[in-house]
Order: structure tokens, then C-alpha cells, then sequence
């Protein structure tokens, strides 16, 4: 090939670099990149804000839930021990002295049991035309006993014991039905016969004068009532606890390890709160987490406003959205750093390659001359080099010749070693400038008919010996540059029968369609390669044997090699003299493969 051919054309350089020209800018799909990434960023800090709240707030649904389940636990408790006053009134036969109830509240041991109760008491009954002799019987063992205050209502309900007393003296001899609140609670357990409670009260114990409320369940003559007319007949007074909402919930409650603060409300009223304006400023009360809940609590209606406090918070806050965003940006940010990057190195290689083109063309035009130099002077070479080996060869053959039968000594041997080595030398010489033509020139492609064109061959190489050429079907006609393939055949079968172990073997040939290559095998029977051997024979000037021993220059498989690799092609050897199974060289060549320089 030329040096014109070789280098492209003007016009090709300058598309090439046109194109590069164009990559050394930003272009709409580096934004598109850019913004497309920018919006995954967005939704992944989104997506992983969105988790983060979820979590949090689950864990603040669990927190209040258990809360308000404790309240609602710690009053059924309550409403046990009061039930099971009225049982023990039962037991009595109907009625207990002051010293009875005292010992029965002892034995329940309420500070223990119902942590939060000011005290559990009796509520009785009086009609107004028996109220001295109620009264009377009261002073019998409490000279300063007396029922108050004095009210316009028709019934009295008195409360005539309640322990501890010492704590709760104020309470005793109060009439509840002079106040709404507790009369009405009163009469609606006294009709439903079920526990009730009060609206918010202040007890008239409590000196700090908070919220609180009464705990009722009914007593009756009989156990067993169907109607309301019934429940009221035998209906003769209430068994009690009054409390303080705030002890209530410092017994039911552990402040310091809840994750939750609460405020509870009755009808409006507050009965409970652990905000203060400082809170409320703080806002915690008014947190995506807060929550209002209703509770239907023994007739009254209790609405529980549930916000988490700040250890919660701090406990559940993540900064992985922000590290995500914070990271996202940071990336978004060196990918356009690197399109920037990317786009002036484009730039700098355009200027690279205009004063780069320059050297490149005058020294490849220097390496193509070269080459046809090198070229010329391998043919020159050899041919000078044949014409003293064949005078040498001449004079040899004359001695030879000269000397007759009649040869002294070693003298014939030597003529015959001379003789040998000159033909050595000049099939190195021909080995050699094939060596050098291999995978150069200019070979179209053409239909070749393997099958005879291999059949054809064998019969020159293996005419003096008893080989057969095995075919393994199908062996395909093929498209390629025929001279270059023959060639690699050639030197394969001729290496095969040269190193082969007798003068009788068996020769095969397959080939194989890998749809872009053919994959050919040439197997013999020999005595096989040693597998450390299996690279080293791909080398130039590299035998096996000594070359005594065989006639070879050890350029034949070096030359199929490189014509193999010229071809697009790899080849490989497969033999291992210990299995006694000869040698397989498999190679691929390429479909429609032409020989050029």
C-alpha cells in the first residue's frame, strides 16, 4: 500500500474533527443529564423524608396509644376495687359499721394496690324525714358528725365513711347531692347500674384546689334488677373514690421516661395539663405529631391532646434526607464539573491533534518508506545470499564428484554434512522472506473450494510418505483470501507429517461455521506436544527436536501464527503427549477476510 492510501483523506480529517469540535461544548443532553439527576436527588431527599416521618410517626402513634391505654387500664383497676367494695357490703348483709370499712380498706391496702386514689368511701341514701335518725347513729361513734351542706333537693346521698379518713375528713358528712356534677353521676349509676363517674369537681380535701372527680358504683338491696323503677326502689347508696386528676395521673404515669406529654379535657374543661407557655411557644403542642383522641370514660367523655416531648424528638430525628440532598448536590455538582471538564479536555486534544497531524503524517510517510525499503531489501538479500550457496552447493557436488568411490578417512561424511547445511541455509532464507511477506500484500477474496484445494496439497506434501488426509464432513467452500489460508494449512500438515513418530499416520481436517469466523482443526496421531512446550513453538527460530534430527528452521508455525492474527483470527494447541492422543492446532478465521499491507 502507498503512502497516500494510507493516510486519510482531508476530507475524513476534517469530519472527524468536526466532530470532535462539537463534543467540546455543552449540548442540551448534558442538561438533560444534569436536571435529570437533579430531580432524582430531589425525590430520593423526599422519598427518605417521607420514611423518616412515617417511622417517627408511628413510633408516636405507639407512645400515645400506650399512654391513653394505661389511663384507660388504671381506671378499670379503680373500678374493680369499687366493685368490690359493694361486695364486700353484700357480704355484711346489706350494711358496714365504720369499723367494718375500715377493716376491709385496710386489707385492700389501696395505697399499694390503686397508686393515684385519695381513698375509697360509702354513700348512703337518706330520706329526709330519716335524717336525725341517721345522724344520731353516726354521733354514736363520731360526736362532731353532721350532713352538709343544706340544699333545696329532695334527696340526700351523705358520704358516711371513707378511708383513709385522716386525709379525707373534709369529705365526710358532704351531701353530693348538692351539687350537679356529682348528684348527676350519682343518679345515673344509681339508674344504669353501672360505674360513673363525674364531671370535673375540686374536692373539698384538696387544699391545692385542682381538678378532679368523683368514682361511683351502686349499691342495692337486692342483687337483681331488670328495670330502671326497679334499680331505684332498691337503690340504697354508692360506693366511692374521689380523686385528684393530677395524683391520678402521677400514680398511673412515670413522667420522666414517657415519650409523650399530655393534656386531657372534660366537656370543655381542663382536668389535665402538662403544657405551660413556654411550651405552647415552643410549639411542640402544635407538631405534625400531635393528636386528639376521644375516650369514652364510665359516662364522660375525656379528650386526650397527645404531643411528643423533646427526648422523643431529638431520639427520632435523622439527618440522612439532608445528607442525601447535601451528598445528591455535591454529585450533581461534579458531574457538571466533569461535562465542563470533559468539553475543554475535547478542546485541548483539537489543539493537540492540528499540531500533532503534522509530525504524524511526515513520520508515517517516513515508516511506509522504510518498510518498502526493508522490504526491497529482504528480496535483494536473498537473492545475493542464494547465489554463494549455490556456488558453495556446486563445489560440493564437484568434490563429491572429484573424489569417487575412493574417499579417505571422513572426508565423504563431511561432503554430505556440508551439502546438508548449505540446503538448511537456503531454506532459511526462503522460511525467512515468507516470514517477512506474511500477512502483507494485497489479496482479494474469493470462493475457494476447501475441500479439493486440501486434497490437492496433501498429495504434494505427503507424496513419499504413507499419510491419509481425513475430511471430517462438512469441510465448507468459504470466501476469503485463498493464498494466506493454503498457506496456514500447508505448514500445519507439512509440520504434522514432519514431526510425526513413523512414515504412517492419519491427518484431520474439520471445519466449524461460528456465523462472523470459520473455526478450523488439524489433528494428527503423532507423539504430541508437552503442554510446556505449547507457547515457545509459536516462536520464531524455536524446534523441538534437534535440527540434526528433522529438517526445520522453526519459522513454519511462527508464520501461520502471524498470518492467523492478520487474518482476525487466534490460534491455539491442544496436545499432551502422556494421554497419547497426537496434536490438535484449531484456529478461526475471519469470513470474507482480504490480505492488504
Amino acid at each position: 500500500m502507498s503512502v497516500t492510501e494510507f493516510l486519510p483523506e482531508n476530507d475524513q480529517l476534517k469530519a472527524e474533527r468536526d466532530s470532535i469540535q462539537k463534543s467540546s461544548r455543552l449540548h442540551w443532553f448534558h442538561w438533560a443529564v444534569v436536571i435529570l439527576s437533579l430531580a432524582l436527588i430531589i425525590g430520593a431527599w423526599q422519598f427518605s423524608s417521607q420514611q423518616v416521618q412515617e417511622k417517627t410517626q408511628a413510633r408516636f402513634d405507639r407512645a400515645a396509644t400506650h399512654t391513653v391505654d394505661l389511663i384507660t387500664d388504671r381506671m378499670r383497676k379503680y373500678e374493680e376495687g369499687l366493685w368490690g367494695g359493694v361486695s364486700a357490703i353484700h357480704s355484711h348483709g346489706g350494711t358496714m359499721s365504720r369499723d367494718e370499712w375500715r377493716d376491709f380498706a385496710a386489707a385492700m391496702r389501696i395505697d399499694l394496690r390503686f397508686p393515684g386514689i385519695n381513698g375509697i368511701g360509702v354513700i348512703h341514701q337518706v330520706a329526709p324525714r330519716d335524717l336525725p335518725v341517721f345522724v344520731g347513729l353516726q354521733r354514736q361513734l363520731r360526736p362532731d358528725f353532721a350532713v352538709h351542706p343544706t340544699h333545696a333537693n329532695s334527696e340526700l346521698l351523705p358520704i358516711t365513711y371513707i378511708e383513709p379518713e385522716q386525709i379525707n375528713a373534709e369529705a365526710v358528712g358532704l351531701d353530693i347531692a348538692h351539687e350537679e356534677n356529682r348528684y348527676t353521676a350519682a343518679m345515673k349509676a344509681r339508674d344504669t347500674g353501672y360505674a360513673q363517674i363525674t364531671g370535673p369537681i375540686v374536692l373539698v380535701q384538696d387544699q391545692s384546689r385542682t381538678p378532679g372527680f368523683l368514682f361511683y358504683t351502686p349499691v342495692y338491696g337486692d342483687l337483681l334488677h331488670d328495670t330502671v323503677d326497679e334499680r331505684r326502689h332498691d337503690f340504697v347508696g354508692l360506693v366511692y373514690a374521689p380523686f385528684v386528676f393530677r395524683n391520678l395521673i402521677e400514680g398511673t404515669l412515670e413522667t420522666s421516661r414517657r415519650q409523650v406529654r399530655i393534656r386531657i379535657s372534660d366537656g370543655g374543661e381542663t382536668l389535665y395539663d402538662e403544657g405551660n407557655a413556654a411550651r405552647d411557644a415552643d410549639s411542640n403542642q402544635n407538631s405534625a405529631y400531635a393528636q386528639v383522641r376521644s375516650v369514652e370514660m364510665y359516662g364522660r367523655n375525656w379528650t386526650f391532646r397527645i404531643w411528643p416531648t423533646d427526648p422523643f424528638l431529638e431520639e427520632n430525628a435523622s439527618a440522612q434526607p439532608q445528607i442525601i440532598l447535601a451528598g445528591g448536590f455535591l454529585i450533581d455538582g461534579l458531574l457538571l464539573l466533569l461535562f465542563i471538564f470533559l468539553t475543554r479536555a475535547n478542546r485541548r486534544a483539537i489543539e493537540f491533534v492540528d499540531s500533532a497531524t503534522g509530525q504524524l503524517r511526515r513520520k508515517t510517510t517516513q515508516l511506509l518508506r522504510s518498510n518498502e525499503e526493508l522490504e526491497s531489501f529482504a528480496y535483494a538479500a536473498s537473492h545475493d545470499l542464494k547465489a554463494p550457496l549455490r556456488g558453495i552447493a556446486n563445489l560440493a557436488t564437484w568434490i563429491r564428484e572429484d573424489l569417487g568411490d575412493d574417499v579417505p578417512g571422513d572426508v565423504g561424511k563431511h561432503v554430505e554434512l556440508l551439502q546438508g547445511r548449505v540446503r538448511r541455509m537456503e531454506n532459511l532464507l526462503e522460511d525467512l522472506l515468507q516470514y517477512a511477506r506474511a500477512g502483507r500484500g494485497t489479496v482479494a477474496p474469493q470462493d475457494v473450494d476447501l475441500a479439493t484445494e486440501l486434497q490437492d496439497m496433501f498429495e504434494l506434501i505427503a507424496s513419499s510418505v504413507d499419510f491419509r488426509l481425513d475430511l471430517q464432513h462438512p469441510v465448507p467452500s468459504v470466501f476469503t483470501a485463498r493464498t494466506p489460508l493454503l498457506q496456514v494449512f500447508h505448514n500445519l500438515v507439512s509440520n504434522a507429517i514432519k514431526h510425526h513418530d513413523s512414515k504412517k499416520g492419519v491427518i484431520q481436517v474439520s471445519a466449524e461455521d461460528l456465523g462472523t469466523h470459520y473455526r478450523f482443526k488439524v489433528s494428527d496421531d503423532g507423539p504430541g506436544i508437552s503442554p510446556d512446550f505449547h507457547r515457545k513453538i509459536f516462536e520464531i527460530f524455536q524446534t523441538l527436536k534437534g535440527r540434526d534430527e528433522v529438517e526445520a528452521s522453526g519459522i513454519g508455525l511462527s508464520i501461520v501464527k502471524r498470518i492467523v492474527l492478520s487474518a482476525g483470527g487466534e490460534i491455539e494447541v491442544d496436545s499432551d503427549p502422556e494421554k497419547h492422543r497426537g496434536t490438535t492446532f484449531a484456529f478461526t478465521w475471519k469470513k470474507d477476510w482480504r490480505e492488504t499491507s
